[in-house]
């Protein structure tokens, strides 16, 4: 049962987030046609993040940070992991996984699971999987956490861990999927 449900969703989130959807942080967008579609590629200019069929823009997103190309969910598909502060909140910055398909722009997730205001992120390649650690700023000051991917979206495991961190806050120690890494963020 838990199959049918995950293939109709996977069948039907294109179709629900097309070029031609409200999805918020998307500024312009046309329909698909009944052609052929070319593939959506997509390009980031400044703190603009364009996805482009030919010479048409599908989709903008504004206030863009960061993006990292990677197939995060592991079925072969690379998806783009953005972020980006809607409107004039920069303190708001959320993290979102997305997927360009022939028909526009799929969200596949939307920072549900983030408990502090992201600061910037980085992806840890694992044999296994590849795990998505954040830099957030609670009222006690910047820590890291460490993200898997779950099969509907990012959360946290008990296995994961943060070791240490220099004074700055900048250089973390961490512990994802029993591999260790060094992560470090340029603030």
């Amino acid at each position: 049962m838990s199959t049918e449900l995950r293939l109709g969703a996977t069948l039907l989130l294109p179709l629900l987030f097309t070029a031609c959807s409200s999805w918020p942080p998307a500024r312009s967008c046309s329909c698909a046609s009944a052609q052929p579609l070319e593939p959506v590629s997509w390009s980031q200019q400044g703190t603009e993040l364009l996805f482009v069929r030919g010479d048409t823009v599908m989709a903008v997103f504004e206030g863009v940070q960061r993006v990292e190309e990677v197939d995060i969910t592991g079925d072969s598909h690379k998806e783009l992991v953005v972020l980006w502060a809607p409107g004039e909140e920069p303190d708001a910055r959320r993290i979102w996984v997305v997927r360009p398909t022939p028909h526009g722009v799929q969200p596949v997730w939307r920072g549900s699971a983030m408990s502090a205001p992201v600061q910037d992120f980085r992806l840890v390649h694992t044999p296994q999987a590849t795990c998505l650690i954040t830099l957030e700023r609670p009222a006690r000051g910047p820590q890291a956490v460490v993200y898997r991917w779950t099969g509907f979206g990012f959360g946290t495991d008990p296995t994961d861990r943060i070791h240490t961190s220099d004074p700055q806050g900048t250089a973390w120690s961490v512990r994802c999927f029993g591999n260790d890494a060094l992560v470090e963020f340029g603030l």
